[in-house]
Parts: C-alpha cells; structure tokens; sequence
C-alpha cells in the first residue's frame, strides 16, 4: 500500500469466516476515538511521505518504490502496536468491523477472470457440510478455509499444500472478458472496469458450457462429474466444483466452489484469518508434506530473495534496486 486511507478500514474482512459475529449485539463498532486515531494514522504517514519526497529531492536521490512502501509499512505497524499498547486500539476491534456481511474482490493476475464472493449474514451461511450425517460438531458454517492432501487437489492446483476458500457457488460472482478483447503494448487488457459485467458463479462455473462468452474461463474434468477450473491465457488454476446432484441429498450439501487461496490479493490473503483451519484427506497426505503442513519447514535456512549467499534479516536494498532495474527494463520486450 503505496498510500494510507480510511477506506481500508471500510472493507469486508473474512474473519467473519473464522470468527463470526452469531448476533448484531456481539459485533463491535469503530468509535469516533478510533476513528480519530485512524485520522491521525493517515495524517502521519502521508506526512512521513512528503518528507521522503523532500529528502529525495534535496539529496537527488529518488527513493525506489519499493523501498517507500517498505517504510510506510513499517511506520503503519509500529503506530498501530504503539495504539494498542497503549489501549488506544483494540486488535479485534480494528478487524471486525460494524457490518458482519460484505464482499471479497479478487482476480487472476492478467485480469481475464475476476471473481467476488459475497459473504451473507452468519445466520444465512449454510453450515459446513464436512461431517458425517446427523453428528454435531457445533455451529460451523461455510466459507471456511481448507488445506487439502487429496491426490487430485494436489495436481489440479499445481501445489504441494493446496488450500481453498470453501464457498456457496450462489455467493460468487465472476467477471470473464471474452477472448476478442483488446490488449494494450504490455499485454493488459483495454477496457475500464467500469465496463466490465459480472454473472452468477452457478452460470459461469457450469461444466455443461464450458467456454462462457467465448473466455479464457476453461474447465478440465478430472474425474467424473468433478471440474478443475483456470485460465487458459496464463494457466492459472482457479478452482474446483462437484456437479450438482452427485453428493446424496441425505449428506446436506450445499452446491459450492472451491476457489484456490493462491488467486486471491496478497493484501488479503496477509490477514490471519486467511489461514486454513482445518486439514481434510489427511490419509492420503504425502508423509513429509503431511509433516511440512502439521510442524512447517523445520528451521531449514530462509533466503529474502534467490541469492542463497544471504538470509532472512540480510539488507536487501541493492538487490531490489537491481530488480526493479531489471524489470524496467525487460517491459515491452
């Protein structure tokens, strides 16, 4: 985040998923103090950013982008430890947020497919459909976060530990661009979002129309009856889908998409509520991934960037510099 702004304050946040309000009187409200604090947050950093600007001009020497947002960042965090050390700011306060409903934006990285999940009231989330018929496992509803060690996961989503926003089909829009649109030099597709339109999941994520609106949506069938979705322009899995009618009736599932945790915003998928909570087919879990996901990397040494010459806490400032010159200078090419 290149700038501070209340609106960040404003969005929905999935900890609703994992912590989520049951009745209007338990979900916490922003005061007008916080507020004030969050007022005084932005003042501040937007401050320390026109004193970067005039540093840089006085010293002739522009800092990267990189480098400015590593500073607001660090500022941002220290300010908001500072708050809620002092008891200005409650950790769970800042989080949850007046409204325990809104929407999540996310999208494949060429912009073909976009997608939101709108997350409903607590009380209208269908609850998690994960247990055997007819078992009480408490009051656990959907979208939730998995880690999967399925076989089939592990391929279709081209990853080791595949984990998934689990949600109602219903609740997801998607936004495919057909494949006639117009690029710019760069590759980015011409058009204002503003001109973009947007359809239920349940017509989109449909196995009996595989190629809606001509797009770059493509769905590969796994295994019958079952879909594995991504983007035929860049090669990116989406997600995944059991046709409806398949899972007996008795089991109480709802129709849902599975949508890989990797495609959504890294601003996002920061939050710790993002994490998954909860592992499934664990029995046919890959025994040191299966270690990997229940006790981590074991202390095996950690790079900030490729140069294995250096570890995490190493400065890295010149090798972002060299990066990002790269980079210039590979664009249009």
């Amino acid at each position: 985040m290149a700038d501070i702004d209340l609106s960040q304050y404003d969005k929905f946040h999935l900890e609703t998923i994992h912590y989520p309000p049951k009745t209007r009187a338990n979900v916490q409200t922003v005061t007008p103090g916080n507020i004030l604090l969050y007022v005084l947050l932005v003042i501040l950093t937007n401050l320390i950013n026109h004193l970067m600007n005039y540093g840089a001009t006085m010293l002739s020497s522009k800092p990267s982008k990189l480098e400015r947002v590593e500073v607001l960042e660090r500022v941002t965090e220290i300010l908001e430890e500072e708050m809620m050390r002092q008891g200005w700011l409650d950790k769970e306060e800042m989080l949850q947020q007046e409204t325990d409903e809104g929407e999540k934006r996310t999208w494949v990285e060429n912009g073909a497919i976009r997608y939101e999940v709108h997350v409903p009231p607590f009380e209208e989330r269908p609850p998690t459909p994960y247990k055997t018929p007819g078992t009480d496992i408490g009051d656990l509803r959907i979208p939730c976060v998995l880690l999967c060690h399925c076989n089939n996961c592990r391929l279709g989503a081209n990853q080791i530990l595949p984990i998934g926003l689990v949600c109602e089909t219903k609740t997801v829009q998607v936004s495919v661009l057909p494949r006639s649109t117009t690029t710019t030099s760069e590759g980015a597709f011409d058009i204002p979002d503003r001109e973009r339109t947007s359809a239920s999941a349940s017509e989109i994520f449909d196995p009996r129309n595989p190629n809606p609106a001509n797009s770059h949506l493509s769905v590969y069938r796994s295994s019958p009856q079952r879909s594995r979705w991504f983007c035929s322009r860049c090669g990116t899995s989406i997600g995944y889908s059991i046709d409806p009618g398949v899972i007996p009736e008795a089991w109480g599932w709802p129709t849902m998409l599975d949508l890989w945790s990797a495609t959504i915003d890294r601003e996002d998928l920061e939050k710790e509520y993002m994490a998954p909570e909860r592992m499934v087919w664990c029995h046919y879990a890959v025994p040191w991934v299966g270690k990997l996901a229940r006790e981590g990397a074991g202390g095996i040494p950690e790079h900030p960037l490729t140069k294995i010459d250096k570890v995490v806490g190493d400065d890295v400032t010149e090798d972002l510099r060299e990066l990002e010159a790269l980079e210039q200078s590979t664009k249009g090419k």
